[in-house]
């Protein structure tokens, strides 16, 4: 009758086409033992029409950090969420080679902004795992975490689903 405990949940949609795991699945410790907090990895799709591969925004927000390689994405939410999108394991270590960038910093962005365009097989021939982690880096403010594993979308798919405390 009274919906006075009824949760708003609310969605962070898939930054890059591919098959999301467990964040445990990543070949990093840092994202697999939750240091940076929870999250999941996504396995890039890679075919031959689509080596090079758009990162879109997972939240309608403001960027508050592009990395100066050009590897990761820290946007915040309306709500405060933060968001990590982290392309690949150690690639870092390209200074930006294989990485286009399309936002700047206090830039909002949504679901369809594209933040970057990867090229997958630079990335793999230079020795490099393009997994993306996506990691929600204020975890402590939020609760109810559902994570969605599986074939993803792009902008499309709802990838972890949530509630602010």
């Amino acid at each position: 009758m009274f919906n006075f405990h009824k949760k708003k949940y609310k969605y962070i949609k898939s930054p890059i086409t591919g098959v999301a795991k467990p964040i445990e699945e990543a070949p990093d410790d840092v994202f697999a033992q939750r240091i940076l907090g929870p999250g999941l990895v996504i396995i890039p799709e890679n075919t031959v029409e689509n080596a090079h591969v758009k990162v879109f925004s997972p939240i309608d927000g403001k960027i508050v950090q592009v990395f100066a390689t050009n590897h990761a994405y820290t946007i915040v939410g309306a709500d405060g969420l933060e968001v990590l999108v982290h392309i690949g394991i150690n690639t870092v270590e390209l200074k930006g080679k294989g990485f286009k960038n399309f936002v700047k910093n206090t830039q909002k962005v949504n679901i369809k902004t594209e933040i970057s365009n990867i090229d997958i097989d630079y990335i793999t021939q230079s020795g490099y795992n393009p997994c993306t982690p996506v990691v929600i880096l204020n975890s402590d403010n939020f609760c109810d975490f559902e994570f969605n594993y599986g074939e993803v979308i792009a902008s499309e798919t709802e990838i972890i689903k949530y509630v602010k405390k």
